[in-house]
């Protein structure tokens, strides 16, 4: 007769886990909208290669952002994005011109856009922040300034520092970035449960939105 060798009851109770764990990771793959939040259409679309996009539509500004998800130790979905660009804005010109006082100004012809830029000088006196008027432009008080920091109001995640070069300038042109529009997760922790996600915001303050799974009541 043969003899059955005990069974490693830790390697079963392994196994046990990783099946668990593996049939909600196969659960929560799928497309999530966010609910209860009106004018303001986003969501997530957790693919099974553990990539996401991510989309957001507000008026006429639409932003959206990918990366990768995972599932940690305490079940919740944790998304990542790759390594941010360090600015969203780059300086292309510096020249001298006779106009008084220190002027800057932004590329390009979109009066819609060119009109909602906001540039912050840091000064002995305290900061001033300055926004543009439907030519791209503001105007600062002469002085001889190190850096500028810009930031466009329609995706207000943060201000660009640009660093002004050495010389007797006084004009500088920006340009915005290609990227500005992209939207970036750090450790965005959603909590999968009923066939919904709930949790923190890319763009929002506060850690109670929630997400409905399409094709879930």
């Amino acid at each position: 007769m043969f003899r059955i060798k005990p069974i490693n009851i830790s390697i079963l109770l392994l196994l046990f886990i990783n099946a668990k764990a593996q049939t909600k990771m196969d659960l929560i793959p799928g497309e999530y909208y966010l609910t209860g939040v009106r004018e303001m259409a986003s969501g997530f679309w957790l693919k099974p290669d553990s990539s996401f996009e991510f989309f957001f539509s507000y008026g006429a500004l639409d932003r959206a952002g990918k990366g990768h998800w995972r599932v940690d130790d305490e079940g919740n979905v944790v998304l990542n994005s790759g390594t941010r660009h360090p600015a969203d804005f780059k300086l292309i010109s510096s020249v001298k011109k006779t106009s008084p006082g220190v002027r800057f100004k932004v590329a390009g012809t979109n009066p819609m856009v060119l009109q909602h830029v906001v540039f912050r000088m840091h000064t002995p006196a305290g900061d001033i922040d300055k926004t543009t008027n439907s030519h791209g432009e503001v105007i600062f008080p002469a002085g001889k300034y190190k850096e500028i920091q810009v930031l466009f109001e329609l995706c207000p995640d943060r201000f660009s520092v640009i660093s002004l070069p050495d010389g007797d300038f006084n004009e500088y042109t920006v340009q915005i970035e290609e990227w500005i529009t992209e939207v970036y997760c750090q450790n965005l922790r959603l909590k999968p449960e009923d066939g919904k996600l709930t949790g923190g915001h890319p763009l929002m303050a506060g850690t109670e939105y929630s997400y409905r799974k399409q094709g879930q009541q």
